[in-house]
């Protein structure tokens, strides 16, 4: 049987098809999919123009899908030699396909996140994730069984869509290798948010947070629609500013076959990197998402997306550098903070232990490359990097704006140095806690001082300007604030209030790791000391 080869070649998925293709859940996944369709059918025939009794009307209707003059919307409807509208039907086939594939992608999309984070989360509460963990299994061969069994019944009822999208697409004129990269578009953002939902389950995901996956899903499920299909059958583009669209000089927006050809590629890249994110944390729950090492790479790789869309032809817009910098790397960073910094317990093996490398592996390449090390010289590189890649656009913006413009950048480049420090450091508390704390301080780092600035505003109105000057200066780099209204002196107030903040967090990591790596014999003799003292 079919079920056996499955059997041999992934376990895994054999045991998600056993326990999901029951007789009835196939039953109702077909009749949910068929009672579907039927629906949407009926509802679009009830858009068609009623047949035509124009003595009885008074008027001439008018509708989407007439093929008369346009007005107010809808085009006038006109009789044909045998007393019947004539319809576009073509338009009406078009909008069938532009629907249908709009429900499939939103039934693989919605439905395949929500099941994956729910099964990830009732494994781990039932304690059989760790029992799967101990198969001979590859850990590839179960997250592809993962992936491709758990929303089998969500395939199932698009799959039963695919007839009615696929005929209503070539009866609407659309070319079958239009259908096809739609298709191969479809699956390649569906592997990418099924290992963003994978991610989500292994670090401790519940209903609620499948939840706001979910919604936040819909729109990049129905944007992926609109970029197969940039205008309809009359020509409306669904993106007007889509034509501009370039990176690195490539006219993305004129060319729709290039385009799609780019979205695929990112995707693909995307999904490569959740991958290893995903294969690393399932081996071992309590490693950082990434290494280091790969985190360089991946780093590379986002900065160079981002960058391309900035390097276009014509003037290079000042604000869209900077703000565009300042704003979207910060997130990024963040990002990446919470995928590097290790915990108390490995920063404690690693500060015990380290003196004991192997033959070759100096300190350095230990917080360089160390899977347990502190992040922070790892932090410092994925900054060098991003300077790095941005670079060639700093340099194209004006000459006036050049000097400030790398001042700020640079701010903004210490600032994440510091919330990587901030996160480290209250990571190694002892408190179960730590993590709600490290959060909090971020954020709190980031919210406050606008909150403050306001407070000032409102009572000291000279004072209120410089604070929000410097918090803009401090937090985005120049990029949200006028760069020529920044005084000298708010410039060396915020770069020393920087350094004093990294000395002191250096000075307390260094404190907290040599107190860690001290043995137990160790903190044991220095109490007994300091008691006979």
């Amino acid at each position: 049987m079919i079920i056996d080869r499955i059997g041999n070649w992934n376990p895994q998925l054999f045991r998600e098809l056993k326990g999901r293709l029951t007789g009835r859940n196939l039953a109702i996944a077909t009749t949910l999919s068929l009672l579907g369709q039927l629906i949407f059918g009926w509802v679009f025939y009830s858009r068609l123009p009623l047949p035509p009794d124009i003595e009885k009307l008074g008027e001439i209707p008018n509708n989407d899908y007439c093929t008369g003059s346009l007005h107010g919307g809808a085009f006038d409807c006109v009789p044909d030699g045998l007393g019947y509208w004539q319809i576009n039907w073509s338009f009406f086939w078009w909008h069938v396909a532009a629907w249908s594939g709009v429900a499939i992608i939103v039934m693989l999309v919605v439905g395949g996140v929500y099941l994956l984070v729910g099964d990830l989360a009732k494994e781990q509460q039932r304690g059989t994730l760790n029992f799967i963990r101990l198969s001979p299994q590859s850990s590839e061969s179960i997250l592809i069984g993962k992936i491709l069994g758990v929303p089998i019944l969500v395939y199932l009822a698009a799959a039963l869509v695919l007839p009615l999208h696929f005929g209503s697409a070539i009866a609407a004129g659309v070319s079958i290798d239009t259908i096809l990269r739609f298709y191969g578009l479809t699956l390649a953002g569906c592997a990418f948010l099924y290992n963003v939902a994978l991610l989500l389950g292994f670090l401790g995901g519940s209903a609620w947070l499948a939840c706001l996956v979910v919604g936040l899903c819909q729109f990049p499920s129905i944007g992926l629609f609109r970029l197969m299909f940039p205008t309809d059958l009359r020509g409306l583009p669904a993106y007007p500013s889509l034509p501009e669209l370039q990176w690195f000089y490539l006219p993305l927006g004129e060319q729709i076959e290039l385009l799609h050809v780019f979205a695929f590629c990112s995707f693909a890249i995307g999904t490569f990197w959740l991958w290893q994110a995903v294969n690393r944390r399932f081996r071992d729950p309590n490693a950082t998402i990434s290494s280091k090492r790969q985190s360089y790479l991946a780093m590379a790789c986002v900065q160079v997306f981002f960058v391309g869309f900035i390097l276009v032809k014509g003037n290079i817009d000042e604000f869209s550098v900077l703000s565009g910098f300042s704003v979207f790397n910060l997130l990024v960073f963040l990002i990446g903070i919470a995928a590097l910094t290790p915990q108390r317990a490995a920063v404690q093996e690693w500060a015990r232990y380290r003196h004991l490398h192997p033959q070759g592996r100096s300190e350095l390449r230990e917080w360089i490359l160390g899977e347990k090390s502190p992040a922070l010289v790892a932090i410092a590189i994925n900054l060098a990097i991003t300077a790095i890649v941005w670079m060639p656009a700093i340099l194209m913006l004006p000459a006036k704006s050049l000097a400030i413009a790398i001042v700020g950048l640079l701010a903004a480049a210490i600032l994440i140095w510091i919330y990587a420090a901030i996160v480290q450091v209250l990571l190694l508390l002892k408190t179960k806690k730590r993590a709600f704390i490290a959060v909090g301080a971020v954020l709190g780092a980031i919210v406050l001082p606008p909150i403050c600035a306001f407070v000032f505003a409102i009572r000291f109105s000279e004072l209120a300007i410089g604070s929000h000057e410097l918090w803009s200066f401090a937090i985005f780099g120049v990029g949200l604030a006028q760069a020529e209204s920044l005084a000298m002196s708010t410039i060396l107030l915020g770069f020393l209030g920087q350094v004093c903040a990294m000395g002191t967090l250096s000075w307390q990591l260094r404190r907290i790791t040599r107190k860690l790596g001290a043995s137990d014999t160790q903190v044991l003799l220095q109490e007994r000391r300091v008691g006979v003292q």
